[in-house]
């Protein structure tokens, strides 16, 4: 089941949230846009495989994820870096329709 809240319904969440008090996060799952997401079976694969070459290579702590990132875009021919962007701009997007909305609601 996938819900769409608009970004006014979530800012009616966090205005509800600060309201009662609550000192606990939201979390709003915002997608890739489907025609910019990478192929899933295709970065699955080059996850496992960089997965892999770190443990052999004897990679931890936090070298880990700048080499896995770096890995996983070269194993999907720049289509990983490329998903990752959109979804930083999209999520920048989304927050901002929210936070005009959440701005919005305070005025009332």
């Amino acid at each position: 089941m996938r819900v769409q809240p608009s970004s006014g319904e979530a800012a009616a969440l966090v205005r509800h949230q600060l309201q009662l008090g609550l000192t606990s996060g939201v979390v709003l799952a915002v997608p890739v846009p489907q025609q910019l997401a990478a192929e899933g079976q295709k970065v699955e694969e080059a996850t496992r495989l960089a997965v892999d070459e770190s443990l052999k290579q004897g990679i931890k702590g936090n070298e880990v994820t700048p080499f896995l990132l770096k890995r996983i875009n070269e194993l999907t021919g720049g289509e990983s870096l490329r998903a990752n962007i959109a979804l930083i701009k999209h999520n920048a997007e989304v927050g901002a329709l929210v936070a005009v909305e959440l701005s919005k609601r305070a005025r009332l």
